[in-house]
């Protein structure tokens, strides 16, 4: 399934006509062909809790549902700060309570742990935080670091995972982190059993060029060629910052289309 990251929507909300909250289901739907929300934190501050009820219903009435959301911010789960430690979780258990409430099935974090960090308090910080807010029935999704942290490989993200435990947690793989990676296509590979979401950060593949070159889509089959290796069948969540935001995400998704229905379904495998 494909879904739209909000984020790239940043072009159309430069403009006169910006959708409100609650339109981005329409917009998902009749711009992109797309049904399915994923969501970032960011967009969602200095909302009521009637804005998220009016965007879960308008989500709702079009079918196009609110899958993850995702929050901006580094949390420092592990710190040994007595106040930074405890904000952190409090931060994770107000996500929570925000997804729950937009009828999200996951909520998709990033965690601080230094290059080289031992992972037994960050794991031990990270299941006290699932025990909390598993009265929303959530997936805990952690994902890759972003720069230079323990959590930027691939054994370090298998080995948090399984300290931790159970299955409601699991991890966001991009492609934007894949690509940073030695070899994309196997990092993709041995992350997304482990995901129920992959960002599809498209300016990672098709890079800053107004014009995609052939290239591009050929790196974007490899890169999809991976996951389905892996039977993978959720939420492929197509993402771009770039100024033509929408261009990319309407020609990736007529690209995927026929790939991603050629991933084997779960019950079927069963």
């Amino acid at each position: 399934m494909m879904t739209l990251e909000v984020g790239s929507l940043a072009s159309l909300a430069a403009g006169r006509n910006r959708p409100e909250l609650h339109d981005l289901p329409r917009v998902a739907i009749e711009e992109f062909q797309l049904r399915g929300l994923t969501l970032r934190a960011s967009l969602l501050a200095g909302r009521t809790g009637r804005d998220l009820d009016r965007l879960r219903d308008a989500a709702d009435k079009v079918a196009c549902p609110c899958l993850t959301l995702i929050d901006d911010v580094e949390l420092d789960l592990a710190s040994s700060d007595p106040e930074v430690g405890p904000l952190a979780m409090d931060r994770l258990q107000r996500l929570a309570t925000v997804a729950s409430r937009l009828g999200c099935s996951g909520l998709g974090i990033s965690c601080r742990a230094a290059a080289g960090a031992d992972l037994d308090a960050l794991a031990g910080a990270v299941r006290r935080g699932l025990q909390s807010i598993e009265k929303h029935e959530l997936n805990l999704l952690i994902a890759p670091s972003a720069k230079d942290g323990a959590l930027l490989q691939v054994e370090a993200m298998t080995d948090l995972i399984r300290r931790v435990g159970g299955f409601r947690i699991g991890c966001m793989p991009g492609f934007a982190h894949a690509a940073r990676t030695k070899d994309a296509e196997a990092t993709l590979r041995r992350l997304a059993p482990y995901s129920t979401v992959i960002l599809a950060e498209l300016d990672a593949v098709f890079g800053t060029s107004a014009r995609i070159a052939d290239s591009a889509w050929t790196r974007l089959g490899e890169f999809v060629s991976a996951i389905r290796a892996v039977n993978f069948s959720s939420t492929l969540a197509l993402s771009s910052r770039a100024k033509d935001a929408a261009k990319r995400i309407r020609l990736a998704r007529e690209h995927l289309e026929g790939s991603l229905a050629a991933v084997p379904d779960a019950d079927e495998e069963a």
